[in-house]
């Protein structure tokens, strides 16, 4: 076989595997918008969206803020480049913007990776006029085609599909792509004023995309080719298989990358992570998400509030029992108004009965379903007995308990979103250590370079000439691991932060002989940044306000640190109205304006 044979006996072999569970993935997007594809018994389009909502809500919880962790280096004589590398990687998060912030990048990651069970990311190297480092690109799921059998961590290859524009491909870079089979490409393409490809008829897409966008189309002056590329660690292949090269008759091979030395990407990797929803396999690239386990319960919810709606509008327009020989039936008119001919009212036409049994067993199955999903989900709804585990009820042990149980699933998300996180970051610590011979301007990180240079000779070497223009890897890269703070994604308690901060102002200010300890040890604490934090905490706006840079006043100087700032004796601490604030500020500042002498 060929290498384009063997290119595509791949991506179909990876599509026909997944063929199960790709259809099930729209009944999952369906859940999301709302948007029924279950058999439905009456005509009514209503939707409960309580299992997505649900996952939203744990992925606000788990995943409310950007990462933070730090590069270890795997030998102590690097512990300077380390904090180099830690510096590089917090201006990389707030630069890496393809798609969207690095944030939102992660968000969708954790969201969508339980909707369908797993989600794929690309982390590529970028060079660009207003960036030079690592990316992270979400990968639709559709576009996913992961090797058979085995977890993306043992696998030879993933393929990944997307659409590239011509203009585009025009621009790449002649060392890694093939400009003479692009330029044939997009040849054709002007000379048949060819619009690109769109969304073929057997092309799998998903059920968002065909409820929102169904119509596709084309545009002859920028037009976008489908290609796949499969990613191996020795090397990458991107080819256009809609497109055949006339002259070889096969599809045009757009790029082929020789990475066998790691020139190109870090040796033994794919540049591909991925996030698993709930459950992984053993043995399957795609677990088990939440939406697989509750779609069954959603379904079977949406069915009971449609039915019910349907004996809603049977209890306002009611099923009539008439009398043939006594009424007229052309005067049978629903609406305002209007008149009845019969001979006996209140006898030959009347409204058939229903008891109570309708509500009474909606209610009943309505509190079941939902008490499932929530149970399944680790959540309630205390506003009624129907949505609570009834082996708990309400009580305050047993809130606390479904607390602890919603707590224990957003951990669970918690450590799957974290290693996905520290996928990215061991890739992206590997690029950094393999291609930043090229330099970084170390204007970028300012005072903070030198202070590190001084206190830490072993990144002398890194620097460009042994300058300080630039910086970049000399001989054998270094290796690092990534250490994820606990908690360090998810939405802070600022209750429990609050009285953390306000029990360590209170362990600093009653133990002298501790900060007297540090400070023989090199160290101090920095007590104004407490206060400031806890200002914060409490909500208080405009804390550079309160709390300023303190000014040397003439005829001061030489004076003790500190002491050119205190005010008068005279001049007293003012008053705030949280008493808690004061107190502290009280012992914090010691009952004076501006911060006391060391």
């Amino acid at each position: 076989m060929s290498l384009i044979d063997d290119l595509q006996d791949h991506q179909k072999k990876s599509k026909n595997y997944l063929g199960t569970i790709r259809e099930n993935w729209r009944d999952y997007e369906s859940m999301i918008i709302c948007s029924h594809r279950e058999a439905m018994q009456t005509k009514n389009k209503v939707y409960d969206p309580r299992l997505g909502t649900i996952e939203l809500e744990r992925t606000a919880r788990v995943m409310a803020q950007r990462p933070s962790g730090k590069a270890k280096p795997l030998s102590t004589n690097d512990t300077g480049k380390a904090k180099l590398m830690n510096l590089l990687l917090g201006y990389q998060m707030d630069n890496a913007k393809e798609q969207f912030s690095f944030l939102i990048k992660l968000r969708l990651l954790s969201f969508w990776s339980r909707v369908y069970g797993a989600l794929y990311a690309l982390v590529p190297w970028r060079i660009t006029d207003n960036y030079i480092g690592p990316e992270l690109n979400l990968i639709s799921i559709w576009d996913s085609f992961p090797q058979p059998n085995v977890q993306l961590a043992d696998a030879d290859w993933f393929i990944q599909a997307n659409r590239l524009g011509i203009k585009w491909l025009l621009r790449q870079d002649p060392k890694t792509w093939k400009m003479s089979e692009i330029k044939d490409l997009a040849s054709e393409m002007k000379r048949d004023k060819d619009e690109g490809d769109v969304r073929q008829a057997d092309d799998t897409s998903g059920h968002i995309e065909d409820e929102m966008y169904p119509s596709q189309f084309g545009d002859h002056l920028y037009p976008q080719v489908k290609v796949y590329t499969e990613y191996q660690k020795e090397k990458w292949i991107t080819w256009a298989e809609q497109r055949i090269n006339k002259k070889y008759s096969r599809p045009h091979i757009l790029r082929e990358v020789d990475n066998r030395k790691g020139q190109v990407y870090p040796e033994g990797m794919l540049p591909i992570i991925n996030k698993h929803g709930l459950l992984p396999l053993l043995g399957g690239p795609i677990g088990v998400g939440p939406m697989q386990r509750g779609k069954s319960l959603q379904f079977a919810t949406n069915q009971l509030i449609n039915l019910f709606m349907s004996s809603v509008k049977s209890s306002i327009t009611p099923e009539l029992q008439i009398n043939p020989r006594n009424v007229v039936p052309s005067s049978i008119k629903w609406g305002a108004a209007e008149k009845w001919f019969m001979n006996s009212p209140g006898k030959d036409v009347v409204p058939v009965q229903k008891g109570a049994e309708v509500l009474n067993t909606f209610n009943t199955a309505y509190g079941l379903f939902i008490g499932a999903l929530l149970n399944q989900g680790g959540t309630t709804d205390t506003s009624s007995s129907n949505f609570v585990q009834t082996s708990l009820g309400k009580t305050p042990q047993a809130l606390r308990l479904q607390v602890a149980a919603q707590s224990a699933l957003d951990e669970w998300e918690e450590v799957m979103i974290h290693d996905a996180i520290g996928q990215i970051m061991n890739r992206w610590m590997a690029l950094n250590a393999n291609n930043l011979e090229i330099g970084i301007p170390l204007r970028l990180f300012g005072q903070e370079m030198e202070e590190i240079s001084q206190q830490y000779p072993d990144i002398a070497e890194m620097f460009e000439n042994n300058g300080r223009e630039a910086f970049r890897v000399e001989g054998e890269p270094v290796k690092f691991d990534y250490d994820m703070e606990i908690g360090a994604t998810s939405k802070p308690n600022l209750e429990e932060d609050r009285q953390s901060i306000t029990d360590m102002i209170d362990f600093v200010k009653n133990s002298p002989d501790f900060i007297e300890r540090m400070r023989a040890k090199g160290k101090d604490i920095n007590e104004p940044e407490l206060f400031e934090r806890l200002l914060k905490l409490k909500g208080i706006k405009d804390t550079d306000n309160i709390i300023t840079d303190a000014q040397t006043q003439p005829g001061m100087e030489g004076m003790q640190p500190g002491m050119q700032d205190m005010p008068p004796a005279e001049e007293p601490m003012p008053k705030y109205d949280d008493p808690d604030i004061d107190a502290l500020a009280q012992q914090v500042l010691g009952g004076v304006q501006g911060v006391p002498a060391v």
